[in-house]
């Protein structure tokens, strides 16, 4: 059965024991103002093919596939790579799949680093690295993490000096799920 919210409709609230009955008004819950309806912030990104210049284990991605909401900026750089800043405290999900190409190496998701030129797996603070993984070569390796991100948080795909390869198999994807 469809309800449709208007001036008219009532919900009954319920605080400490009492039970009263609001009206509520036209356009006060849009999906935007619910999670029901809502689509959630998203970015994916494929397609890498470089490090930045002097971020040399941050990857570069040259296709964006999805880039919906405020809650993840991600911003691409020739000298720094690709960040992803978090705008909103929350849940998120990380999934990545990459593909080291020809020669084996580490690849991984790392948090707030400063260590842009350190391999992913030679990060010295390990709550730097939010998932790892060893790529045998050609193979797409998937990682994924999802836990709780506070606003300001910056997240890398990190890996080595080596780029990923190119193929649309490298990809990333950041999405806010509570």
């Amino acid at each position: 059965m469809t309800v449709a919210i208007d001036g008219t409709t009532g919900i009954d609230t319920i605080q400490d024991s009492a039970v009263a009955t609001a009206d509520i008004a036209n356009g006060a819950v849009t999906p935007a103002k619910t999670q029901v309806g809502a689509l959630p912030s998203m970015v994916t990104v494929s397609g890498s093919s470089t490090n930045g210049s002097t971020s040399t284990c941050i990857n570069i991605y040259g296709t964006v596939e999805v880039n919906q909401g405020s809650d993840i900026t991600r911003a691409t750089s020739g000298t720094l790579g690709d960040t992803f800043t978090i705008n909103t405290n929350g849940t998120y999900t990380i999934s990545s799949t990459q593909t080291k190409g020809a020669s084996a190496g580490y690849v991984g998701i790392s948090l707030n680093t400063t260590q842009l030129t350190t391999a992913i797996e030679s990060l010295t603070n390990v709550s730097e690295v939010l998932a790892r993984g060893y790529s045998s070569g050609t193979f797409a390796l998937p990682l994924s993490w999802t836990g709780y991100l506070a606003a300001g948080s910056v997240v890398r795909s990190h890996g080595t000096t080596q780029a990923l390869t190119a193929s649309p198999a490298s990809k990333f994807t950041i999405v806010r799920v509570a």
